[in-house]
C-alpha cells in the first residue's frame, strides 16, 4: 500500500510539472499586467470587494481585503479601465499596454447617494444578471458567522432561510441539514468546492467542521446535479477556507456557557512575499443535558422525568494550517500544502448507565480524522486556468449503539 501512495505521488508531481513546462497557452512574455489598490477617495482607506474590469473584454478582478487587485495576461493595446463598486460612482481610466510591462494603478472612488449597476453572481457556474438568475447564491461572511457566534458550520446554517439543521437521536444527537425541505443525503456538502466527508457530511460532519479557518459559505438551494453531482438534488453548501493576506493576523477568543458549553479557538494568517500561512486550532465542549428537568453534574441527581440525555456530552478538537507559495512554479502559478485533523469524543443515552458503552440506552461515538494533501492551481491567457489536487485522508469512526446488543443472553 504505501508503495501505491508513492507511485501516485510521483504521478501527481509528474503532471504538475509536465503542467508547468508544456502547456502551449502562456507566453507572458507577451503581456502586460496591472495592479494596485482601490480607495474611498475621502477616508483614503482601503476598499475589499471592489470590481475592477477592462471594458468589452474577459479581464478583471475584485480587491482583496486589503483592497489590492491584479489583472494578469493582458495583450498590448489601449483599454477602458473600469472600477465599480455598490455605493460608489463609477471611476473610468485610459489605459495603454505594453507587451511585458506591470502597470500600476491606484484607484479612488467617491461616495454615490444613488444606485448602482446590477450585480452580477454565478449560482449557475457561469456569469449572469441576478435578475436572470433561476438559483440564488446566498453568503455567510465570516463576519456573519462572529456576529452568530457559530463554532461549527452546524450552528453557521441554523437560521439561514429555506434552510433546517435538526438534532435527532437522544443517545448520539447526530446532526441533519435540510435544504428545500430534503433531508441531508440530498444535499452536497464542499471544501473549497471538493466533496468531504461522503455521506456523513450531514450527519456528524457539521458539528466537526469548525468556523476558525472559515473565509465564507456559499449556499445555492434548489436542484443543482448537473452541475453538482447526484448529490445537489436539495442543494450544495460550500465551505470556502481562508488565504493568507500582506496584513499578519492573529485572533484568539472563547467563550464559557452552561453546563460547560465552552469554546476555545485561535487562527491567524501571514504573507511575506511569495509564501504564505493559514492556521486554526479550535476545541468546543459541553456537557450532557436532560431538558426535561434536572442537571448533568455528577452524580446525575434530580436529573428529571426521562433520566435520557436530550444533548449528548461532547469534546471536539480541530486544527488546520494551509501553506501557500505563490508564483512558486511559473508566473500566476499558486501551490498549496495543508492539512487538518479532527478529534472527537459523544457519549449519550442513561444518566445511570451511560459509562457502559454496551448498554442499551447507552451510545458512544468516537472519531479521529486526519487530512493532508497538496494542490496546484495556474492561471493563463484569458481566464484558462488549470486545477489539480491530491489528498489523503484517515477517517475513523467508532460507535457503539447498546440498542443492537441483548444483554439478557
Amino acid at each position: 500500500m504505501k508503495n501505491l501512495y508513492r507511485i501516485i505521488t510521483i504521478i501527481c508531481l509528474f503532471i504538475i510539472y509536465i503542467a508547468n513546462n508544456s502547456f502551449a497557452l502562456e507566453q507572458p512574455q507577451q503581456y502586460g499586467r496591472i495592479e494596485g489598490h482601490v480607495h474611498d477617495k475621502s477616508t483614503l482607506t482601503h476598499m475589499p470587494g471592489a470590481n475592477i474590469i477592462l471594458e468589452n473584454t474577459d479581464f478583471g478582478a475584485a480587491s482583496d481585503n486589503i483592497g489590492e487587485y491584479r489583472i494578469i495576461n493582458v495583450p498590448p493595446g489601449k483599454y477602458t479601465l473600469k472600477a465599480t463598486m455598490v455605493g460608489y460612482e463609477v471611476l473610468r481610466k485610459e489605459i495603454v499596454i505594453k507587451a511585458g510591462e506591470l502597470i500600476h494603478i491606484d484607484l479612488f472612488l467617491t461616495v454615490s447617494p444613488f444606485m448602482g449597476d446590477e450585480v452580477v453572481v454565478t449560482a449557475t457556474r457561469t456569469p449572469k444578471v441576478i435578475k436572470d438568475v433561476p438559483v440564488r447564491t446566498e453568503i455567510i461572511t465570516s463576519e456573519r458567522l462572529k456576529e452568530k457566534q457559530a463554532t461549527n458550520v452546524y450552528e453557521a446554517l441554523e437560521s439561514e432561510p429555506g434552510i433546517r439543521v435538526e438534532q435527532q437521536c437522544s443517545n448520539c444527537n447526530f446532526s441533519m441539514i435540510r435544504v428545500e425541505g430534503l433531508p441531508g443525503g440530498y444535499t452536497q456538502v464542499l471544501i473549497n468546492s471538493e466533496p468531504i466527508f461522503t455521506g456523513l457530511a450531514g450527519v456528524y460532519g457539521l458539528q466537526q467542521i469548525q468556523t476558525g479557518n472559515i473565509e465564507r459559505i456559499e449556499i445555492v438551494k434548489g436542484s443543482g446535479s448537473a452541475l453538482y453531482g447526484s448529490d445537489a438534488i436539495g442543494g450544495v453548501v460550500n465551505i470556502i477556507m481562508k488565504e493568507p493576506q500582506f496584513l499578519p493576523q492573529l485572533n484568539i477568543g472563547s467563550s464559557i456557557g452552561q453546563y460547560g458549553t465552552n469554546h476555545f479557538t485561535a487562527n491567524g494568517s501571514m504573507r511575506r512575499d511569495n509564501v504564505g500561512l493559514v492556521f486554526s486550532l479550535q476545541k468546543d465542549m459541553g456537557d450532557a443535558i436532560d431538558q426535561t428537568g434536572g442537571n448533568s453534574t455528577p452524580p446525575f441527581t434530580d436529573i428529571g422525568q426521562d433520566n435520557l440525555t436530550d444533548r449528548v456530552s461532547t469534546d471536539n478538537f480541530g486544527a488546520a494550517g494551509n501553506l501557500f507559495f505563490y508564483d512558486a512554479l511559473g508566473k500566476n502559478s499558486k501551490v498549496k500544502v495543508f492539512g487538518r485533523a479532527a478529534n472527537e469524543f459523544r457519549r449519550g443515552g442513561n444518566f445511570d448507565t451511560w459509562d457502559d458503552p454496551y448498554d442499551p440506552d447507552s451510545e458512544h461515538i468516537k472519531t479521529v480524522r486526519y487530512e493532508t494533501g497538496i494542490g496546484f492551481e495556474k492561471e493563463y491567457l484569458r481566464g484558462q486556468k488549470i486545477d489539480f489536487n491530491y489528498s489523503f485522508v484517515d477517517h475513523d469512526r467508532s460507535a457503539t449503539n447498546g440498542a443492537a446488543w441483548d444483554k439478557t443472553i
